[in-house]
């Protein structure tokens, strides 16, 4: 079991995602992102840097749910947008 401490943490982390640190497999990780309670199924996340992501193409943006309190999402390099 987690503490309320350390999910509040992992919550308020969440909210932020630069993707550049998950390499090849940063959309597979964004897709999988909005499916879980810590970013309330994508509706807490308020960044997102794709930045250089080559693997993040049309078709993961298509995949994501409304993200109602996305404020920020850079996709420079991303050259399948």
């Amino acid at each position: 079991l987690v503490s309320s401490t350390c999910y509040r943490l992992c919550r308020k982390a969440f909210k932020i995602l630069r993707l550049q640190v998950f390499g090849d497999a940063a959309a597979e990780v964004l897709v999988r992102l909005v499916t879980v309670g810590l970013t309330e199924k994508g509706a807490a996340i308020s960044h997102i840097d794709a930045s250089f992501c080559r693997s993040v193409t049309n078709n993961t943006l298509k995949a994501l749910p409304k993200l109602p309190a996305l404020e920020y999402l850079n996709l420079d390099g991303c050259q399948d947008v």
